[in-house]
């Protein structure tokens, strides 16, 4: 894997990672009214689902880029 893969795939992780905290933290919020908490958990659930597939999209190009290599 050259520098940039690693990059890219290292902000892919990064971006999960906060997302999955954020997600974390809204769902223990007492403060939120709770239609507000449902509206930010699904919108960072679509979030993270999205990051999700691009490092999985992202993993499967650099495997299938290594083979052909």
């Amino acid at each position: 894997m050259n520098r940039i893969t690693e990059i890219i795939t290292n902000e892919l992780i990064v971006k999960k990672h906060k997302l999955e905290y954020e997600l974390e933290a809204t769902i223990n919020s007492k403060d939120t009214p709770i239609d507000d908490k449902v509206k930010k958990v699904i919108k960072l659930l679509n979030k993270v689902n999205k990051v999700t597939n691009a490092f999985t999209t992202f993993e499967s190009y650099i495997k299938n880029n290594n083979n052909n290599t």
